[in-house]
């Protein structure tokens, strides 16, 4: 079998491809992961299982959204919960209920109990009230830490994989 000469036209479409590839993986590529959450899935079934893998946004975007679950900084632990409440929302108690007013006019119900401080708080740029869709798990939450800021929350989950094969 006869090898391809290479000749300058065909080396200079391979330099070029592999630098666009380099280029792609530098600003796009390498903002996402695939990583295997652990114990701090139980937080979050069945939504999130613990042992498999999930794509995550390594840099998420400033402004995040009600409903994405999160892995965020919980003292000297990473910690997973969901989103359910965004700047502009307001956290409110009132005959036994905790719900979140959201600027539509709409309210969001939440069966959880939070600190009192929190009731008719606005959450202003950069803050987030987070929660866990297992409540009996005692892994953090808003319920315990309150508000929390941008600054803690270090990715969004994106999707699952599959199991893990280690």
């Amino acid at each position: 079998m006869k090898k391809p000469k290479l000749t300058r036209g065909r080396l200079i479409r391979w330099t070029v491809f592999l630098v666009c590839g380099v280029i792609l993986y530098v600003t796009i590529l390498s903002r996402f992961r695939y990583i295997t959450i652990g114990a701090s899935a139980r937080a979050m079934a069945p939504a999130v299982q613990p042992g498999s893998r999930y794509l995550v946004d390594l840099e998420p975007p400033k402004q995040l959204h009600r409903g994405w679950i999160v892995m965020w900084v919980a003292g000297d632990s990473a910690a997973l919960s969901r989103i359910v409440a965004v700047p502009g929302d307001v956290v409110a108690y009132d005959l036994g209920v905790w719900f979140v007013k959201i600027p539509d006019g709409s309210k969001l119900r939440l069966d959880a109990k939070f600190p009192d401080k929190l009731n008719g708080r606005k959450l202003v740029a950069d803050e987030y009230l987070l929660l866990n869709d297992v409540l009996k798990v005692p892994l953090p939450d808003s319920r315990a830490d309150g508000v929390v800021p941008r600054s803690r929350i270090r990715f969004h989950v994106l999707f699952e994989s599959g199991a893990s094969s280690r």
